[in-house]
Order: structure tokens, then sequence, then C-alpha cells
């Protein structure tokens, strides 16, 4: 990997950050992607100033890459960012791969969803080879599915491309925004809990099959999907609020009460201006009883994911450390 190039987007976001922290532990050379404010000034860290659905302001690069790694992106559930979520995830992701072809790169790995994997033959199921037709409870997940096609075309033009289909992802952040600001929520006080469970994976996972697919001549075509652990909602909120010393939710939000949470939360939305939290696609997903399958490409190269529960308590030890007195 000496004097190799990797091309890094939305590497100032959650899985950006982390990942860019990976690759200069590495003897390459890096290009990462920012909207507003980059995050450090390393010698091997070229920042640009970039919009994926502005390509003009990343193709007239004069840099040979290597290797392009695709993690911007974005998530939301709000019926009012659907054309954005499809400007982003998908006609970004198609110049993305326009630029890779054009600059012969050698690898194209896309950080997708473990939510679009889901299918007709078994919609409770997840898995990377489920049989029957793509099944979209989201304008995200259906975003996200649709930004893996264009990253396919690249694959049938030539290029060689990984995809990781992650499930939610918990790691240190900004704790107002994603899968962060659970932690954030729950040291406030959290009264109420999802009647679903949900898939968990660590940041950690998600940048080691990065690392490994870059430097370990790690070839895979497939989709790789990452889940550590299934959990319910109210096991993932009781274990957080125990760790951070908060009273566990008490009040199961079944589909009646998330129905008329999300009638609340869109006329606050439509009053405030704010993005909504609770809508018809996030109540009905977080109230689904799904299962997820083990990764058959995992089990093949013998990796394991880190167990949940461990890591779980040094992110909510590190939280009070800093923001609980």
């Amino acid at each position: 990997m000496q004097n190799k190039t990797v091309f890094l987007t939305g590497a100032s976001g959650f899985v950006g950050r982390h990942v860019l922290k990976a690759l200069t532990e590495q003897d390459c050379n890096i290009i990462a992607t920012y909207h507003n404010t980059k995050i450090s000034d390393q010698s091997n860290v070229n920042w640009i100033k970039a919009d994926i659905n502005d390509p003009s302001s990343f193709e007239l690069l004069n840099s040979n890459i290597d290797f392009i790694i695709h993690t911007a992106g974005l998530v939301s559930y709000d019926p009012k960012f659907e054309k954005t979520l499809y400007r982003v995830n998908q006609i970004g992701t198609a110049n993305l791969v326009n630029f890779a072809l054009e600059k012969s790169v050698k690898k194209f790995i896309y950080i997708s969803s473990a939510s679009t994997l889901r299918r007709s033959s078994d919609e409770t199921l997840i898995h990377e080879n489920v049989p029957g037709s793509p099944i979209f409870y989201s304008n995200y997940a259906k975003s996200k599915f649709l930004g893996e096609m264009e990253v396919r075309r690249g694959e049938a033009e030539g290029l060689d491309i990984a995809i990781i289909n992650p499930s939610l992802i918990l790691g240190f952040g900004d704790w107002n925004k994603g899968s962060c600001n659970i932690f954030k929520k729950a040291a406030e006080g959290l009264r109420f809990y999802p009647s679903g469970n949900v898939g968990l994976v660590m940041i950690e996972d998600v940048v080691n099959m990065i690392i490994k697919i870059l430097f370990d001549d790690f070839n895979t075509n497939a989709n790789i999907l990452l889940n550590s652990e299934t959990w319910t909602y109210k096991k993932l909120f009781d274990k957080i609020t125990t760790f951070l010393g908060t009273k566990n939710p008490s009040i199961e939000v079944g589909n009646f009460l998330s129905k008329i949470a999300s009638i609340a939360d869109g006329i606050k939305s439509k009053v405030t201006s704010q993005e909504r939290l609770i809508s018809p696609e996030s109540t009905y997903q977080i109230n689904q009883k799904i299962s997820y399958e083990q990764s058959k490409i995992l089990q093949t190269i013998e990796y394991k994911l880190i167990p949940i529960l461990p890591k779980l308590q040094l992110i909510c030890d590190e939280y009070k450390l800093n923001y609980i007195n």
C-alpha cells in the first residue's frame, strides 16, 4: 500500500471519522472530503471541500487515486427529505462511480445499510442471500439500495467493488446525531421504548472490514452483512440507562401509540420547521420483530464480530465522564 492513494468521502461524518483515523495509521496517502469542517491536519491527509452531487468539486483532482471509500450519505425518515435522499444516496453515488471509472480506481468500497437486504420471500429476515424481490420500508433503504445498483453498474463496467451492509452502528461520535444521540437521550431520561428489535454492530467492525478489504487482498463483490447481535429496544435502552445511572424506560410504545406520536411530531415539525424525529416510516420499523442470519462471508474468512455489551459500557463510561456530573 506504500504510496497508494485513498479517496475518502464523508470523512467528517460518524463512520468517516473512524475510517480516517484508521487510514492515518497505514502507509498511504489520503484525500478526504468534507462539507463544513475538516477534523484534523495530518501530513498524509489532503482535505478538499467537496459535494458528491457536484462532480466539478472533485473530478478535476490531478492525483492518481487507487481506492475510493464512499461513506458519505444522508440518513433521514422525514418525508420532506425524500427527494434529497435519492439525490445524495443514489445520484451522488452514481457521480462517484463515474469518477472511479474515469480514474481507473482499483477498488470502490460502498458503505450501505442492512436495510437494503430485506426480500419478499421472508420480510422479517435480513441476510446476504435471501431470495426474492427487494422490500423497502423507508425511502432511506430504497435510496441506499439504488446507490448499490449504481455501484453494481460500475462493477459491470470493470470496477472492482465491495458493498458493506451494517446494521445499527454504535460508537463514539457526535452525541447530537444518529445512533450516538441514543446515549444523550438516555442520559436526559427515557420513559418509552419501542416494541421491536434492532441489529447492532460496533463501529470498529465496520472500520476493520474496510481496512481488511484494502490491505489484506480480501476480494469479494458480494454484499457483506455486518451484524454482531440482535437485541430488543427494551434491552438496548435498559443497558444504556443502567450504565449511565439513569432510570430504565418503563412504557412500551406499540403501533397505536407510535402512530399518535408520529402525528404529534408531524405537527411539531410543521410549527418549528425542524426535522421530524418520529415518522410513519421510523415508527413502523422500530416496532418490527426482525432477525439477522450470520454472514456467510465472515464465516468463510473466520472474522468474529465484537460483542456489544463490553463496548457499550465503555461508550457509556466515556459519556458519563465527560457529560454527566
